[in-house]
């Protein structure tokens, strides 16, 4: 079977506390809303299922012969997702997360818990693929051969998750991403330079060297986005209102899955795809405000 799309990436076992404040040293927090679902490269392909029913979804990732990866494998093959790319491990790995409502901040406590794969799959039966996280230590371990060892007739497409790295190691592997997906709160890490969180005219400099690097950029926030490319630069302003108690998790990733969808299909995007992937995002946060 062909596959429109393959995500490669870590998953991970969310254990999602949504809390009024986050709770003081040595404090009792009693009764807080909890949910559990699967999560890292699971949140992608989630947000890929949600804005297109019929799109062909396949996975690499590493997940545990325990209790918990098989439950996994079983909702995936749900939402007809590829499974024969997965990797199993002892463990699967889990996480808590923390989601303090008061300044909508989350604070994440992860365990890996797998062993490093001796042997990747040989991704045959797709032409994109989609790395997540491309700065992230973790995923370089265990996949950095599949963005290296790129083929002629691949697209690779890769967002990034503000994790303090080496910024040396991110540049090794930029020069084989066709689309990099990032929001505002990476510019830092991206650009290599403190104090960098609006698209500011000196920032957009930088974002246009970095252009010559990645020829496709999509940078975004909760207000606004930009695509940038050699021959286009698109800005979209989205007027919204954030809700104090609104849980913004999973945001970025329906914002990159609807980008994704549209760069798939129909292999472009406009000012009109930008703001329907701020949509989509923001219904996403809706629907899930109470988590």
């Amino acid at each position: 079977m062909y596959f429109d799309i393959t995500v490669c990436g870590l998953s991970f076992y969310d254990i999602i506390y949504l809390l009024d404040d986050f709770p003081k040293e040595r404090s009792d927090v009693r009764n807080p809303l909890v949910k559990k679902q699967f999560g890292g490269a699971f949140n992608t392909i989630k947000a890929l299922r949600r804005v297109n029913k019929s799109l062909k979804i396949d996975v690499v990732t590493i997940l545990g012969k325990d209790h918990i990866g098989n439950i996994a494998i079983k909702e995936l093959k749900k939402n007809k997702v590829g499974t024969k790319n997965i990797i199993r491990s002892e463990q699967t790995n889990d996480d808590i997360i923390l989601i303090n409502q008061k300044n909508n901040s989350k604070t994440v406590f992860p365990r890996i818990l797998h062993s490093r794969p001796k042997k990747l799959p040989q991704l045959k039966n797709t032409n994109w693929i989609h790395f997540m996280y491309l700065d992230n230590k973790e995923f370089l371990d265990n996949f950095s051969s599949f963005v290296s060892k790129k083929k002629h007739n691949q697209i690779f497409s890769a967002d990034i998750s503000n994790k303090k790295f080496k910024k040396t190691t991110l540049k090794k592997y930029l020069p084989f991403i066709d689309y990099l997906i990032f929001s505002t709160k990476e510019l830092n890490s991206i650009l290599e330079e403190k104090k960098c969180y609006n698209l500011t005219p000196s920032v957009l400099k930088k974002l246009k060297n970095l252009n010559k690097i990645v020829p496709n950029l999509i940078v975004h926030d909760k207000k606004k986005s930009i695509y940038l490319s050699k021959n286009k630069f698109i800005k979209y302003d989205y007027k919204v209102n954030i809700q104090k108690k609104l849980n913004i998790l999973g945001a970025g990733d329906n914002f990159a899955a609807f980008i994704l969808n549209e760069l798939v299909t129909k292999g472009t995007i406009t000012k009109e795809v930008l703001k329907k992937a701020h949509y989509f995002a923001s219904a996403y946060c809706l629907e899930n405000k109470n988590i």
